[in-house]
């Protein structure tokens, strides 16, 4: 019985046998790895640590290189000390002659020390590399103060400079550091042998999804491409879909056939499925996305035609923000115009219901509406009786709207906390926030505590305005609704606009960087309650406009067909 290989999802590939596509890649790091720093380029979830993880097999099963794993640090003396601890326990392991073995030393203070501590250790196992990694280089630079960002970057200048030294610098980026492009002092990556890794194409993506499930699953050719457009060729979304479609029910011989309505079933499964896709898109917007990379990407899945330049001029940075979304394998260009490439991105937002859907609704009743009943006075009549209160109640309505609180706490155990909050508010309705606090890092946050507090005399809490959470692993998610009532002062002809001040306070092993908002007061009180009468005067009058324009609709067609067939009669 042939053996089945291993999805491997969510979690990287740990060896070269289930490393697809990336030998050549593999190849030319461990060629440059002997001469220079090595810089491996991807988007997120990309494949970056997989490769990293097959760099490390070959490194052990070659002996040429000591490859030596780097945690975060917040200094450059930290940096160092992380480095020198590395290669002492790997010198300690490997080095089996005690008399050769340094002992440990104190820590040190300038480079010079740094530098010969690294060759006296390197001494006791001649002839090896050490070859210092670094995941996720481009975070370790960001959550750096700007000071000690120049003096890691001058560092690994220096030891570049160094040949006779045996150390070597492979990174994983994702983006290039604002600090690494503006430095005029570190140009290693200038030097550097930058590899990078992208999304597959369509004939691609087939052959992947053929080498990972055998003949588990045979696909046709309408599945390959639903497939391909819903994960766009990327690993780890790809990934995801074939993961569920092997998990989702027992194997027997008609479950092998996947058509394009099973994997679009897929899709839909996997973006409401917790952790997995859900928690890495969750983690994409809170921590790696800007808002206008999220507005980008959410007007893309909106519109088959794509967005262009022009269609974004109300984004300060759209040029720049298309620029990274397309290498980083999100959106593809055609022409002048950029297509989302990544489906499940619109999935997971509706799934979320983070993409307000009123607007698009609202405008394709008014086109309909306009088309069918412009021309008649009892059009006019019904439509001016549906737009009137619905101008009304929606004259201060907007989507909700989510904030995003800077990650704090260690650097193992980071914090992402997320607040969606109305953007409206009324005199005497009762609204409500939603507060999520994230554990994005690696170990357990030990205990902590999230509380939303509000202007004294501008609104009042109606429930548990805090959250206590201890032990909190990585992937857990604490929550929190707030709900409130606003008591600023509000009236039908006060054409200015109060504010409600609210204050989002977080703790974990210390304080984290307060996070502060305001929500506008609706100059007009009870909103809530017109909007009710609103939506019923709507429900009221739509029926007969739908009721006439699928009646019309089926008239036309009718007479069309009609008609047709009367020509091919004569």
């Amino acid at each position: 019985m042939t053996t089945l290989r291993p999805v491997y999802f969510p979690e990287p590939v740990p060896d070269r046998a289930n490393l697809y596509d990336r030998v050549p890649t593999l190849t030319d790091v461990l060629d440059s790895l002997r001469h220079r720093t090595t810089v491996v380029r991807g988007g997120r979830l990309m494949g970056k640590t997989s490769l990293l993880n097959v760099v490390a097999q070959s490194a052990e099963e070659h002996g040429e290189f000591a490859m030596i794993r780097l945690a975060p640090v917040d200094a450059r003396v930290a940096f160092m000390a992380e480095i020198l601890d590395g290669i002492h326990q790997w010198v300690d392991k490997h080095c089996h002659d005690s008399s050769r073995r340094p002992a440990p030393e104190q820590p040190v203070g300038t480079v010079a020390q740094f530098c010969r501590r690294i060759a006296v250790l390197a001494e006791s196992v001649t002839g090896v590399v050490f070859l210092l990694c670094i995941d996720e280089f481009d975070s370790l630079v960001e959550n750096l103060d700007e000071h000690e960002g120049r003096l890691v970057l001058e560092l690994i200048e220096h030891l570049d400079t160094m040949p006779k030294l045996p150390v070597r610098f492979l990174l994983t980026m994702s983006t290039i550091p604002d600090l690494v492009l503006h430095s005029f002092r570190s140009t290693f990556l200038n030097k550097s042998k930058i590899v990078t890794l992208e999304s597959w194409d369509a004939d691609e993506t087939a052959r992947f999804i053929e080498w990972l499930v055998d003949d588990r699953f045979i696909f046709d050719d309408a599945a390959l491409a639903a497939l391909f457009a819903a994960a766009g060729g990327h690993p780890y979304f790809t990934k995801a879909v074939l993961n569920t479609l092997l998990t989702g029910q027992p194997y027997t011989p008609g479950s092998r056939y996947v058509s394009a309505t099973r994997v679009a079933a897929a899709v839909r499964q996997v973006v409401r499925s917790p952790g997995g896709v859900d928690l890495a898109l969750t983690n994409l917007v809170g921590a790696h996305l800007s808002a206008d990379a999220a507005a980008v990407l959410d007007r893309a899945g909106n519109s088959l035609a794509g967005v262009t330049g022009r269609s974004l001029s109300d984004l300060p940075s759209a040029g720049q923000v298309l620029s990274y979304l397309q290498a980083d394998g999100l959106l593809r260009r055609q022409g002048d115009r950029y297509l989302l490439r990544l489906g499940l991105w619109q999935e997971w937002r509706l799934a979320t219901r983070s993409v307000s859907t009123q607007p698009p609704l609202l405008r394709r009743i008014g086109r309909a509406t306009k088309r069918v009943f412009l021309r008649r006075v009892t059009s006019c009549i019904l439509f001016s009786a549906i737009a009137g209160p619905l101008l009304l109640a929606t004259a201060y309505l907007a989507p909700n709207r989510t904030i995003v609180a800077r990650s704090c706490g260690a650097s193992t155990a980071k914090l992402a906390v997320y607040a969606t909050y109305p953007a409206f508010a009324s005199a005497g309705d009762r609204q409500q926030i939603h507060v999520i606090v994230v554990n994005n890092g690696q170990t357990d946050v030990g205990g902590g505590s999230a509380l939303v507090s509000f202007s004294a005399g501008q609104a009042r809490p109606d429930s548990a305005n805090g959250v206590q959470f201890n032990g909190l692993r990585p992937g857990q998610e604490a929550t929190l609704d707030v709900g409130f009532t606003t008591t600023a002062p509000a009236g039908w002809l006060d054409p200015s606009r109060s504010h409600v001040g609210v204050d989002l306070a977080v703790r974990a092993g210390g304080a984290c960087q307060a996070k502060r908002w305001s929500i506008n007061v609706a100059p007009i009180p009870r909103l809530q309650a017109i909007q009710k009468v609103a939506s019923a005067v709507l429900f009221v009058f739509l029926i007969p406009l739908v009721v006439e324009l699928f009646a019309q609709r089926f008239h036309g067609g009718h007479s069309s067909r009609t008609g047709a067939g009367a020509t091919k009669g004569s």
